[in-house]
């Protein structure tokens, strides 16, 4: 949408010229029978287009309200590709009489924004004369930080340990959150300086900035040095110019990959109303004129620095306790020559994990009868065969139902009464 409205733009303003051209002034003018050469005073009002380095298309609009010879009003504003933008006004006064050697001064205040949504104010306060031009201007960010982009990192690890006597393990979960954060600089200083060049109709201009920012860096401190030149060509006896800007920007700060960044951007305009008159002597006051239409450049761009925050969470899972295998003992009883004995297998087997144990027989008896008196019970009854007397034995198995199991032997004396 924003480059079909500059190309609506862009095609006035060549047909505009087209139809005027017959009431342009020509570069010299008939004055008193004599031919005098005609000075450029600057307009009313201009439009133009840009493009930078990455072929992203800006433009913008000036006008000059209120233009007395002694004061004037200037409001600017431009639109650049992503939504970036900004407003200019400017309040310049002469001081003092209207005399070749008088001083404007200059009272900036500037609001710009980037493709991002951040914003900065900027407010300046210049003196121009006819020797050139100087401004000092002073930036403040409007917005906070903002969430660029993040990246979340999970391990998750098996822990075993041993809790109230009994073996366990859980999963745990280390989640690292890496967010990136970015946030206008703070604060920022910068000067601008400039001399218009009436001969050749050329205006030159340099400058330079340092910001700073330091809310989100606990202790530690982030700024950029931007050092920009620009040069803008008038065509006498046209409405056209055009200008070309550069700039290099560097960076420092703890958390700054792309340090150094240079810019460039070629400018096209178009200016509307009387913009040349007679200039009886190289020493005419036409300069206040044109010095008073001249806004006091600034540093558009809103630039940001960047810092990392890292959060990690641990989340540790349920416990899952172990199963411990039960642990059987042999047993060894004694019974008289023809007398039951009972049995009870379990009294000293255990379990560490606090199990029901199940038994069951492996190897039956063989001189007597082995009874279970209850379904996978641990109590046995034991019978001598009659008259037997000597050793038997039977092997059983312990089972805690979760996979652990024992094995044991139970030995049993059969003897005649003492």
């Amino acid at each position: 949408m924003i480059r079909k409205a500059l190309s609506v733009a862009i095609s006035i303003s060549l047909i505009l010229p087209l139809a005027a051209n017959a009431q342009a002034p020509s570069p010299q003018e008939a004055y008193d029978g004599r031919v005098l050469p005609l000075a450029y005073g600057g307009s009313h009002g201009r439009i133009g287009i840009a493009i930078d380095q990455d072929g992203d298309v800006q433009g913008e609009a000036r006008g000059v309200l209120g233009f007395d010879g002694k004061r004037a009003s200037v409001v600017e504003g431009w639109l650049g590709a992503g939504g970036a933008g900004g407003l200019a006004f400017g309040f310049h006064w002469l001081q003092g009489e209207r005399v070749p050697e008088a001083s404007v001064v200059k009272l900036l205040l500037a609001a710009d924004q980037n493709r991002s949504s951040d914003r900065k104010a900027t407010l300046g306060v210049g003196v121009e004369r006819r020797g050139g031009e100087f401004n000092l201007n002073y930036s403040r960010a409007l917005t906070g930080r903002r969430l660029a982009g993040s990246s979340l990192d999970s391990d998750s690890v098996v822990v075993e340990g041993i809790l109230d006597g009994r073996p366990y393990r859980r999963l745990v979960t280390t989640d690292v959150l890496t967010e990136l954060f970015e946030r206008p600089y703070e604060q920022g200083l910068g000067v601008r300086f400039g001399r218009y060049y009436e001969a050749s109709l050329l205006r030159l201009r340099g400058g330079l900035d340092y910001e700073r920012g330091g809310a989100m860096l606990a202790g530690d401190r982030a700024g950029q040095f931007t050092a920009s030149a620009g040069i803008e060509k008038h065509f006498a006896g046209t409405r056209h110019s055009v200008a070309l800007d550069v700039a290099h920007a560097r960076k420092y700060g703890p958390f700054e990959n792309d340090r150094d960044d240079t810019r460039a951007m070629v400018r096209w305009r178009f200016e509307f109303g009387r913009m040349f008159r007679v200039a009886a002597a190289p020493a005419d006051d036409i300069w206040l004129d044109r010095a008073l239409r001249n806004l006091p450049a600034h540093k558009r761009a809103v630039d940001t620095y960047r810092v990392e925050r890292t959060t990690q969470t641990v989340t540790e899972g349920p416990i899952e306790y172990l199963n411990g295998s039960p642990v059987a003992m042999d047993d060894e009883v004694a019974t008289p020559l023809n007398t039951p004995i009972v049995i009870d297998v379990l009294a000293n087997d255990s379990d560490p994990n606090g199990d029901v144990l199940s038994v069951s027989v492996n190897y039956d008896t063989g001189y007597g009868t082995l009874v279970q008196q209850q379904p996978k019970g641990g109590v046995f009854t034991y019978t001598p065969d009659p008259g037997y007397e000597g050793v038997d034995f039977f092997i059983y198995t312990v089972t805690d139902g979760k996979g652990g199991s024992a094995t044991a032997s139970v030995k049993i004396n059969v003897s005649a009464a003492p």
